[in-house]
């Protein structure tokens, strides 16, 4: 790889966006006879469903469909980094005038463009951390339960995300609480009577916070975004959108996706869907692996249908293992003909069997080693694809250890979870008390051990020696101990015996740094959660340091500081996003507004920052992490039968 970029005056270099991991945008005269066929009937004005195996060129078609079609033209990925991956890699071919979205991020743009147009309010997400604590809340409150189960089984967060889910798929499917119950009913299912009753108390508390503000629009999770937008298109008063629609991955699209693209066909687009259904990823999520089959019988025309045959990201040898797996699912809505062999002879497939996980880190870590130095094949394109984001940081730390280069997507966790924000929001707490309240002495030296103070236990002993001796001579008869004194020094004006920051090697410089945050609290406790926030960060002075241990020191052998200082300030950002997020829906809401919020939220926030990943690292990812991508070498690890892959019916 070439090495370009601007360097810093830390002496920083700044790279680029890679492009050669963005997809291929292919001429019209490089596609496949079947390619070339698909993209005459969909240019003629056509729809065309268009049937493929891995590697058979499902996305090149897509991208050189959308390029050509042109403007008006609308290039539809189930994930996020997918669609991002595509519009990225037609701004880099020229082809910006096309917009590539997700059907969540195309529902909020139909319901904002419709709510402008008619003067009204624009509509507002629900994250899932704000839907879980409406859903603690709601379940706190009622008594009446048709389903027999533990009062106390209720309160646990798995509880919770079994009945968001529940809510999640019902409002996809365009169920109104109503219908939900009478379904309960029907089946003899208690559970989902339960949860239409929870239901219609949701969307009563939603619709009561859409109409406390002036300007507010509706509140809507993602289904029910992507459900009102297909109603929307239905509307012959809106105009259409889009005049043509490229779909990939189509068998990740929920029911709500589903009916979204019938909408935009029934508006007047001609339709391009590409479908696999041996890829899919993300049924956990609610998708239909026979989304093909599905959208052939919603579509208003007729659809052509088209399966390619080649197979042009993969060896020969890999292409008939894999299709002799795929020869083994079910065909959901697939042509038979989309299974016939691309291969003869399997080759190109290695397994290893390990003793245990530490032993399988060895072996993997040896492999990947030995095909970097004699294959020369580059760390960036290799992968490790493990079955759950708990297994991805467990093997990515093993193989950390090994001294192999490894990255892995830093596995969110719900912010007051991380040590980081829970002593930022105790320091919140601590400057918002009133003047003169006592602060506990163990709250007190947790904070001085955590990340903000970062004493160690001698440290803390040397100060609380000099505090003592100090307040003795002042005030020989006192039983005050050390550790209250200590506690005083945090949140006391005046402190007898604490040094200066910069005296005695700076053995007091943890106190100082807390101290200054509780201070500014202080001192602009009347203004918006987000100053405030901002005021205390600032305080502390630990922005330089902790950015450069995350872009890596000298003496960080094996990355574990960079990986600590990168998780804290992805957290910070995180909760300054929560922040903003929170004065802009309740604008001067205060920093007690904040602690609630932060408190109350167990669940992840969802993030829309950017991020870049290293380079020259191997990606240690989830099968849906990893969707989509072309890599030279990956290794399935962990794989355990009755474990992964896991065959019993779930859900």
């Amino acid at each position: 790889m070439r090495r370009t970029g601007t360097i810093t005056g830390e002496g920083i270099r700044l790279l680029g966006p890679d492009l050669a991991v963005l997809p291929p945008v292919l001429d019209r005269s490089i596609l496949d006879p079947e390619q070339q066929r698909a993209l005459e009937i969909f240019l003629g004005g056509e729809d065309a469903l268009v049937h493929g195996g891995p590697g058979s060129g499902r996305t090149a078609l897509a991208l050189t469909a959308a390029e050509l079609s042109g403007d008006g033209t609308l290039l539809l990925a189930p994930r996020r980094t997918a669609a991002g991956r595509l519009r990225d890699a037609l701004a880099v071919h020229g082809g910006g005038q096309v917009r590539a979205m997700t059907p969540p991020a195309l529902g909020h743009a139909i319901i904002r463009a419709d709510a402008l147009h008619r003067g009204l309010g624009e509509p507002t997400l629900v994250t899932g951390a704000e839907q879980d604590a409406l859903l603690a809340e709601l379940i706190g409150l009622r008594e009446t339960w048709h389903l027999d189960v533990d009062p106390g089984a209720r309160s646990l967060p798995g509880f919770r995300t079994e009945l968001r889910d529940l809510i999640t798929r019902a409002t996809e499917l365009g169920l109104t609480p109503a219908q939900l119950d009478a379904l309960g009913r029907e089946r003899g299912r208690p559970a989902w009577r339960d949860a239409a009753a929870l239901l219609r108390d949701y969307l009563g508390v939603l619709d009561l916070e859409a109409s406390a503000a002036l300007d507010a629009g509706p509140r809507l999770d993602s289904g029910a975004l992507v459900r009102r937008a297909a109603r929307l298109l239905a509307d012959p008063t809106v105009p259409p959108p889009f005049r043509a629609v490229v779909v990939d991955d189509a068998q990740d699209l929920t029911a709500a996706g589903i009916d979204l693209v019938a909408a935009l066909a029934s508006a007047g687009a001609k339709v391009l869907v590409c479908t696999c259904p041996d890829a899919a990823v993300d049924t956990f999520r609610g998708a239909l692996p026979d989304a093909g089959d599905r959208l052939r019988d919603v579509l208003v025309r007729p659809l052509r249908e088209i399966v390619l045959g080649g197979a042009h990201a993969q060896q020969e040898g890999l292409t008939a293992a894999v299709d002799s797996l795929r020869g083994r699912l079910p065909l959901a809505g697939a042509p038979a003909q989309s299974r016939r062999p691309r291969g003869t002879e399997r080759a190109g497939l290695v397994a290893l069997r390990a003793q245990d996980p530490l032993d399988e880190a060895r072996l993997i870590g040896s492999a990947l080693r030995d095909l970097h130095h004699r294959e020369e094949v580059p760390y960036d394109e290799m992968a490790v694809v493990c079955r759950s984001g708990a297994a991805v940081a467990d093997l990515a730390d093993l193989l950390s250890r090994t001294g192999l280069p490894v990255r892995a997507p830093r596995r969110p966790q719900p912010l007051r979870e991380v040590p980081a924000v829970a002593d930022l929001m105790t320091i919140l707490e601590i400057g918002l008390a009133p003047a003169g309240s006592p602060l506990d002495p163990r709250a007190a030296g947790e904070l001085l051990r955590g990340p903000f103070g970062d004493a160690d236990t001698l440290r803390l002993r040397r100060i609380r020696r000099l505090l003592l001796t100090a307040h003795r001579t002042a005030e020989p008869d006192s039983g005050i101990t050390s550790e209250q004194l200590l506690a005083r020094a945090l949140v006391d004006a005046e402190v007898p015996g604490l040094p200066d920051p910069e005296a005695r090697g700076r053995a007091a410089a943890p106190v100082h740094r807390v101290r200054a945050m509780i201070r500014a609290v202080r001192e602009h406790r009347h203004d918006d959660a987000q100053q405030v926030l901002w005021h205390a960060w600032d305080a502390s002075g630990l922005a330089g340091g902790w950015r450069r241990a995350a872009l890596g020191d000298v003496g960080d052998v094996d990355g574990a500081r960079a990986r600590l200082a990168s998780s804290r300030l992805d957290a910070l950002l995180e909760l300054f996003a929560a922040a903003e997020r929170l004065t802009d829906r309740r604008p001067g809401a205060g920093a007690e507004d904040l602690i609630e919020q932060v408190r109350g939220q167990a669940v992840v926030e969802d993030t829309l920052a950017p991020a870049a990943a290293a380079r020259g690292r191997i990606a240690v990812l989830t099968p849906a992490q990893l969707a989509g991508e072309h890599r030279d070498t990956v290794v399935l690890a962990r794989l355990q039968e009755g474990a992964w892959p896991d065959l019993r019916l779930r859900s």
